[in-house]
């Protein structure tokens, strides 16, 4: 879920130096969505958080209108959120396909979506959020489609829907957690199958 900056770019010409320094205030930032077409036999994660601002020839970026003391938190929480299975059906649900596995989401698109409400969840659970962000922004899950198997769920993925819904609910029974998974793991599952095909990448 984590990225950094892998090219830096320095006008030649002072003439344009100031208008390049306008133009990446302006629309950089550290969330990065899909602005090309997603390919979900290959994608691991959809959306990316970099700790520096950025700009990216295939993602759009999004900045957040939010109090400045909390931007950081609210950022995490809400790449956390794009990436939980819930997220991730948000976001397929509002794909364009645009051949076979491909599907795009436009600029439109992601700022109509239905999102987690960070402005309206108090200082605390965004630090909490920004944590289980923190656990897991390094560690890859498998492929899309390979990690919702019921019988043998990605470790990876397990955690973060877990993790996240006990920011919400910490008292949650574990066993009764991962027995709902589970069951919302096998729909997923069995969706992709039908979307896909049982035949799924191998290597990660």
């Amino acid at each position: 879920m984590k990225i950094k900056p892998n090219a830096y770019i320095t006008p030649k010409k002072k003439s344009i130096r100031v208008k390049a320094i306008n133009t990446f205030e302006s629309y950089s930032a550290r969330i990065l969505v899909p602005g090309v077409n997603i390919w979900w036999d290959t994608s691991h994660v959809i959306v990316l958080y970099s700790d520096q601002q950025m700009l990216s020839n295939t993602h759009y970026t999004i900045k957040l209108d939010i109090n400045p003391s909390k931007e950081s938190y609210a950022e995490k929480a809400l790449v956390l959120w794009f990436n939980t299975t819930w997220g991730l059906l948000t976001i397929l649900v509002n794909r364009e396909e645009t051949r076979g596995r491909w599907a795009q989401v436009k600029m439109g698109q992601w700022m109509l979506m239905p999102v987690l409400d960070i402005n309206s969840l108090p200082h605390s659970t965004l630090i909490k959020l920004a944590e289980v962000f923190d656990k897991y922004a390094e560690k890859p899950p498998k492929r899309i489609p390979e990690q919702f198997n019921p019988s043998n769920p990605d470790p990876v993925r397990l955690g973060i829907d877990k993790d996240f819904i006990k920011v919400f609910n910490p008292s949650i029974d574990d066993e009764i957690l991962e027995k709902r998974l589970m069951e919302l793991y096998n729909y997923v599952n069995t969706t992709f199958k039908l979307w896909i095909g049982s035949k799924a990448p191998q290597n990660h």
